[in-house]
């Protein structure tokens, strides 16, 4: 495995290929740290097709959102705030396999890639 930290100024236009490329891929959404009170990580979604990935980064707001469901506009958004990273994990046959998402203060939103679905 391989993991490449995508740097801030690269955001907005990784995330637009990343998004073109994975359209409708089953996916797990992981968050680790989304409440307080939280210490572990739970999952969000299992097994459903990713939608797109998107930066705000106006103003420095580092917010990047996340948004998977299903295409008759059944759609799971999430948004992580004040971002400090993004990390794409790679198979050693170089296949994306794990996109992680962190803020400054220790949210991680892991998408964990499946297998592509066949879109309608």
């Amino acid at each position: 495995m391989q993991t490449s930290e995508i740097r801030r100024d690269s955001w907005t236009e990784f995330f637009q290929d990343f998004s073109s490329d994975h359209d409708g891929n089953l996916v797990n959404l992981v968050i680790k740290g989304w409440k307080h009170e939280q210490k572990q990580a739970e999952t969000e979604a299992q097994m459903l097709p990713f939608h797109e990935i998107s930066a705000d980064l106006k103003d420095q707001e580092n917010s990047v959102m996340i948004s998977i469901g299903s295409y008759d506009g059944e759609l799971l958004r999430h948004e992580v705030q004040k971002v400090s990273h993004v990390r794409l994990i790679q198979t050693d046959g170089g296949t994306d396999s794990v996109l992680q998402i962190e803020s400054a203060d220790g949210q991680m939103a892991t998408i964990q890639f499946s297998t592509a679905v066949n879109k309608v």
